[in-house]
């Protein structure tokens, strides 16, 4: 995987974004993902974490 990933931290709260720019690739063959970005939310809520995350297409 190639590309840009952006960490947010504020208080209780923690974001992660992912833009494979350059493709990620599973196994041998076609790249995937490129024109996606994910996006990871994670809050600390009395010492356990809540996850939402999605894919989005920006192109």
């Amino acid at each position: 995987m190639g590309g840009i990933y952006l960490v947010n931290k504020n208080n209780d709260s923690i974001n992660l974004q992912i833009n494979p720019q350059k493709g990620w690739q599973s196994m041998p063959g076609k790249l995937w993902m490129k024109t996606y970005l994910w996006n990871c939310d994670i809050k600390i809520v009395d010492h356990l974490l809540q996850v939402e995350s999605k894919w989005s297409r920006i192109k």
